[in-house]
């Protein structure tokens, strides 16, 4: 008996094209884990841990239907991924999802790296200090959670863009 080719061959630009962005997703939703996962390991800075509770249940589905639809389109005959109707509708949400969260990631990233912030909610000993500009290692700190703060801002939108740009890739 003779197999029947798939309905539906995927051009290789086409499938390429989609391998790399659900790569590249999913490259972004591991750093941007790791970073505010380490902000909130900071036992020193109350209220990171919000960027977990914001940034973990959508890094989690989004990464697990990226990881799909990847073996999907490297394994299926045709290079054809999830139903093209699911596809659609799980990257629609994905993005739009990402786009809300960017609204609230994006004020929090820079209330949290906020001089005044870090000055009020960072403390050595857990009594806090009276200055702490004077201590070398709270400057440290400080800069540790500007660069922090604006990278998860940063991979928060490209995490977005990349939404934005698979669900626009229907073929």
């Amino acid at each position: 008996m003779q197999t029947q080719p798939p309905k539906y061959v995927s051009p290789p630009g086409t499938w390429k094209t989609k391998l790399g962005l659900r790569a590249a997703s999913i490259v972004f939703l591991i750093v941007l884990s790791g970073l505010a996962g380490s902000l909130a390991a900071d036992s020193r800075l109350d209220g990171a841990t919000l960027l977990i509770v914001i940034l973990g249940p959508a890094a989690v589905v989004t990464f697990i239907w990226d990881i799909a639809e990847s073996i999907c389109i490297w394994k299926r005959g045709g290079h054809r991924g999830i139903h093209p109707g699911a596809v659609v509708a799980i990257d629609l949400l994905a993005w739009l999802g990402w786009g809300l969260i960017d609204l609230l990631v994006i004020p929090y990233s820079i209330i949290l790296t906020s001089d005044y912030y870090v000055a009020n909610h960072w403390s050595d000993d857990g009594y806090g200090y009276d200055e702490p500009e004077a201590d070398p290692e709270y400057e440290a700190v400080l800069r540790d959670v500007h660069g922090k703060g604006r990278a998860i801002a940063s991979f928060a939108v490209l995490t977005t863009w990349v939404s934005m740009l698979l669900d626009s890739l229907r073929a």
